[in-house]
């Protein structure tokens, strides 16, 4: 009669407000501490239960429930099992709607192969301007984000919006990085190294709204990191927005940190740890090729490659972007058509981008690149007995400069001399036929400067660059010591050694072979990239190898 009674009483009791909020409040309790298991339609209403009790800024931004919950029922089913003891406890930070929604499958893999992984990531859709997601002013049940701020999908996989993190003290060294970081961010996003903050009212504002970004992202990671006990932390990229914050508070922290991005062949990563993946650090691999000896099959595979970088249409042939525009000419009509004489040496100057990662802060004989342009134009211009080609670019024809080499020229120089010539960004023009005609190499940080020393010419490299000072290039300190080497390669016309030569296409084996990691995805083919090579093939381990070592590097759980 007890048991029958309290059945009566069990629909009154739920009409009562209390009982009602305690009721949401355990299934809010259930649904965060999980794990979601079952069949993916079990998962998905449950990632809809949640979207209803607190709002969509639970899941990931710019995830796909429906694709999530596959993902997540194929880790219950193929990964290591539940409950294996995790080797490591890694951090996995994310921003960006396009990286945070990459970043979940390969937080999922790492979380099949045992690996115990906190996914954070920040709500933000734009990284300019204050965003009008509802995860930056949350509502519904704020509280109920404070009291619980992740959901544990999976026993070795939590998800976490920063925001949700209370953030933690405010210090004069978060502050100082953060301010670093809103700088070089406006940097960024106006696409222009040179920013003059205290009178362009723009930059400035732009800088401070970053600024203040950072430092909130930097108060509320501090505060997990110092919850948490983490092995180690893995962020994108590492050198800008709020992945910038996140790499510099684990290095802080002594914590492991690995950084990755793609460039420019599919089917790979560059990665590094405790090192900007974005400056391409080579210092390891160069170490373990000694003595840098180029054997014959070594060579040919160099020399292969470089014949394969001189034609256009790269995508069609393995890398994300279609290379040279136009195809080689004889050195003769390349000449001709710049209005050149055969009997007077040529050097050529290639750009960057002045807002690349790659440029931006990598300074040294010159305070910013287009200093350095302007002066080798002002070197060149009293020394008519020589020519210059300077090459904008081709990158700069899809993802124009705030600060166009031409336009930067042209305000200096309004009319150049005849032995100067500019060639922009989407001149139908071969770089590497320049280089076939040209005697001396002058770079900043492009990857060209590598690639005409391999081929035998000598190379003043004026930034601070991956392959600088290994032995095949001239690499200045000063503005004086990049002037005199001007004159000393002008003067005694300069060519390189067999033994730098050997070294120059040592290095770049190095350099192109083995730096990349291979992985199955790209961040701008993820979906289709899934169809030769998906989630489920990764976590049983039908696949090559590589990968499997790759998602191990990322997780901090192998060396270099």
């Amino acid at each position: 009669m007890l048991r029958a009674a309290l059945s009566s009483l069990k629909p009154r009791l739920r009409k009562l407000p209390l009982a009602g909020r305690a009721a949401h409040v355990l299934r809010y309790y259930q649904l965060c501490r999980g794990p979601y298991e079952g069949q993916e339609d079990r998962i998905r209403q449950s990632f809809e239960a949640l979207h209803c009790m607190v709002g969509q800024d639970r899941m990931p931004l710019g995830s796909n429930p429906p694709q999530f919950a596959t993902w997540l029922d194929a880790l219950n089913r193929l990964g290591v099992p539940a409950d294996s003891p995790a080797p490591r406890r890694v951090l996995f930070v994310s921003a960006m709607a396009h990286w945070v929604d990459f970043c979940l499958p390969v937080a999922i893999a790492l979380a099949g192969r045992g690996y115990s992984l906190d996914y954070v990531w920040l709500p933000y859709r734009r990284m300019e301007v204050h965003d009008v997601n509802a995860a930056v002013h949350p509502a519904p049940a704020p509280l109920l984000r404070r009291l619980l701020p992740s959901v544990a999908v999976h026993p070795r996989l939590r998800l976490i919006n920063l925001r949700h993190v209370p953030p933690g003290r405010h210090t004069l060294e978060m502050q100082r990085l953060a301010e670093e970081g809103g700088a070089y961010d406006a940097r960024y996003l106006l696409r222009r190294e040179c920013i003059d903050f205290e009178n362009e009212h723009e930059a400035r504002v732009l800088a401070a709204f970053r600024t203040a970004r950072n430092l909130d992202c930097a108060r509320r990671l501090q505060r997990l990191l110092r919850r948490e006990r983490y092995d180690s932390v893995l962020v994108p990229n590492g050198a800008v927005f709020e992945f910038a914050m996140a790499y510099q508070l684990a290095r802080r922290a002594g914590i492991d940190c690995v950084t990755f991005d793609f460039g420019e062949r599919k089917g790979t990563i560059i990665a590094s740890r405790n090192q900007l993946t974005v400056h391409q650090h080579t210092d390891h691999l160069w170490k373990a090729d000694e003595p840098h000896v180029l054997t014959p099959k070594r060579e040919a595979r160099v020399m292969d490659l470089f014949r394969r970088r001189e034609v256009p249409n790269w995508d069609e042939r393995g890398y994300t972007w279609h290379g040279q525009l136009a195809s080689l000419s004889p050195v003769e009509e390349i000449l001709s058509s710049l209005g050149f004489s055969a009997s007077k040496p040529t050097a050529l100057l290639c750009t960057n981008v002045a807002h690349d990662t790659a440029v931006l802060g990598r300074t040294r004989a010159f305070g910013s690149m287009a200093e350095w342009i302007r002066e080798t134009v002002r070197w060149f211009a009293c020394r008519p007995d020589w020519q210059l080609v300077i090459r904008c670019h081709p990158v700069e024809a899809q993802l124009p400069s705030g600060e166009p080499v031409p336009d930067m020229l042209a305000q200096t120089f309004p009319e150049l001399p005849r032995t100067i010539r500019l060639v922009g960004p989407d001149a139908p023009v071969n770089t590497y036929g320049l280089v076939r005609a040209c005697k001396l190499g002058l770079v900043y940080t492009t990857t060209t400067g590598l690639e005409m020393a391999a081929r035998g010419l000598p190379v003043i490299v004026a930034g601070e660059v991956h392959y600088s000072d290994k032995g095949f290039t001239i690499d200045p300190k000063t503005q004086a010591d990049y002037s005199a080497a001007l004159e000393r390669l002008t003067r005694d016309a300069v060519r390189l050694t067999p033994r730098q030569i050997e070294l120059a296409r040592c290095y770049a084996d190095v350099y192109f072979e083995r730096l990349p990691k291979p992985f199955p995805w790209n961040i701008d083919s993820r979906d289709a990239d899934m169809q030769d090579c998906s989630l489920e093939r990764l976590l049983v381990g039908d696949c090559p190898g590589e990968f499997l070592e790759t998602l191990d590097y990322l997780a901090g759980s192998v060396g270099e």
